[in-house]
């Protein structure tokens, strides 16, 4: 970042609440520490910052998180650093004192501000984009807001989320929409084979294609872009599943070229649970109405999207103070760290007999998220004695011939945490 935004680093982490005057001392302080390792990873090459563990041990100190408890399970949901908790108390306490004032006519413009720093984030207009709950809901808002007729294809993958084959599948069985099953051969490391697959199911009929950026069962990530530019030649509605990458990988929602864009907040960008976002390329914004009435649904108003009615507004306040935490480390550092200590684990199972891993050590094909399994051995009870006896939480995801373990570190996770879990595999395996 520039010297100016160093300068006012504490301003903006504090901003919002600042200007309510309402800031705790405890936000103001944990700023100033967050501002001193900030300017401390400014100082080092990136390299050396990304495994430099006295400094994201600072950023561990700043979660609440239980230190006899190991938490690998970002990839579900994360949690949000201490700001942000605090902040979500202090806009709920605000509103309660005097609901529909505070809330209407006070906090409402904060929405705006919010709106406005993720698309700074998102490489987007703040016009492009809604808030929303989470990932599937933003989506549900394109999957059954299209104008759809009997025989209109979708393509998509079994590796899919769960939520959203359940959504198109209730699509085909109302709407009479044929639904195009791709199985993925994963890990790969060949995008044109995978870019082939996509290609090759499109027929006159294909309507939607519906794109995962990243594989949240292993952590594959899919060549979105030229899959989209595809399906954009083709006339073609393209739709991305972006629930583990905004805030994981350093990227621009535009560069990918799709026409919607969903993913969750609470994940990797350590958001308030409960938050999450819609990107509509402008252009493509009166195709889908939304999935709750609105004035002018097919028009190119982003806001369509979020006529709800009355909802908790608290933690889509406190989105702002998450993006400046996430500022604080910047988006090529985090990617580069959540790499490294994907591959630091991956690098330390990979030779012990049995264990195989299902994820490529590469940027290009996975960051954060790796998953791996262990020969004649139960996933779920693997699962299960990390959990009980080494007090470690993963999640089992057992998936066609994918069978064994999702690991996915954060930010707050430091290699001794990591040193911690392989241990904890390698007793494991040496018990069978």
């Amino acid at each position: 970042m520039k010297k100016k935004n160093r300068r006012s680093f504490i301003k903006r982490f504090t901003a919002t609440l600042g200007t309510l005057s309402i800031t705790s001392i405890s936000q103001r302080a944990q700023a100033e520490v967050l501002e001193d390792t900030w300017q401390q990873f400014q100082a080092l090459p990136t390299e050396k910052s990304v495994k430099d563990e006295k400094l994201w041990r600072q950023i561990k100190l700043a979660y609440t998180l239980n230190p006899n408890f190991l938490y690998l399970n970002s990839a579900g949901l994360s949690p949000q650093p201490r700001v942000v908790q605090e902040a979500v108390e202090t806009y709920n306490r605000m509103a309660n004192n005097g609901p529909t004032y505070y809330v209407n006519r006070v906090l409402n413009q904060d929405i705006e501000f919010v709106r406005q720093k993720l698309a700074i984030l998102a490489g987007c207009s703040s016009e492009e984009i809604a808030l929303q709950t989470n990932t599937i809901m933003a989506m549900y808002h394109i999957i059954f807001g299209l104008d759809w007729k009997a025989g209109d294809e979708v393509i998509l993958t079994r590796q899919d989320y769960s939520s959203v084959k359940v959504a198109y599948e209730q699509l085909a069985q109302r709407n009479g929409v044929k639904l195009v099953w791709l199985d993925l051969d994963l890990p790969s490391d060949n995008e044109d084979a995978l870019v082939q697959q996509f290609a090759k199911a499109i027929t006159p009929r294909t309507k939607l294609m519906h794109i995962t950026h990243m594989i949240n069962w292993t952590g594959q990530i899919l060549p979105v872009k030229k899959i989209c530019d595809i399906a954009r030649q083709k006339n073609i509605v393209s739709l991305v599943d972006g629930a583990q990458t905004f805030a994981h990988l350093d990227f621009k929602i535009p560069d990918l070229g799709c026409d919607f864009y969903a993913t969750s907040l609470h994940k990797w960008l350590c958001a308030p649970f409960g938050t999450g976002l819609l990107y509509a390329r402008k252009s493509a914004m009166p195709l889908a109405y939304p999935l709750y009435g609105a004035p002018n649904p097919q028009s190119n108003d982003i806001r369509k999207f979020e006529h709800i009615g009355t909802i908790m507004r608290a933690p889509q306040y406190a989105i702002s103070n998450a993006i400046d935490f996430h500022l604080s480390i910047g988006s090529k550092l985090k990617e580069r760290r959540l790499q490294y200590l994907k591959n630091y684990w991956i690098d330390a199972l990979k030779d012990i007999p049995r264990v195989k891993i299902n994820t490529s050590p590469e940027l290009q094909y996975s960051c954060g998220i790796g998953h791996f399994g262990v020969d004649g051995a139960n996933s779920f009870k693997l699962n299960m004695k990390l959990a009980q006896k080494y007090r470690i939480h993963t999640l089992t995801v057992d998936l066609g011939k994918i069978k064994g373990i999702r690991v996915s570190p954060n930010v707050f996770t430091t290699t001794q945490d990591l040193d911690r879990f392989i241990t904890a595999i390698e007793k494991i395996v040496q018990s069978k």
